[in-house]
């Protein structure tokens, strides 16, 4: 795992890489909306991280975005913004 810290445009961009499996698209949408599901779909879901699940409802507080990407080389790279202050 790698986390990475930079300043963009006044605000404090992490990053945070791994090397593990990647998303599916479906995938990406049910970890950022799992509560808002039906049991039945929770149910449906494959690959349940609850790490992702922290980050989006923190991020929703700070009022910014979760960006999800697949990597070429394999693995995932999570990145949002932060106010700097």
């Amino acid at each position: 795992v790698v986390v990475k810290g930079e300043f963009v445009d006044q605000k404090i961009k992490i990053t945070v890489k791994d090397q593990g499996t990647q998303f599916s698209s479906a995938e990406v949408d049910y970890t950022f909306r799992f509560f808002d599901l039906n049991h039945k779909k929770r149910e449906e879901f494959k690959r349940f991280t609850p790490g992702l699940i922290v980050v989006k409802l923190v991020m929703d507080l700070h009022q910014t975005d979760v960006k999800l990407e697949n990597l070429d080389e394999g693995g995932v790279a999570v990145s949002f913004l932060l106010s700097d202050h």
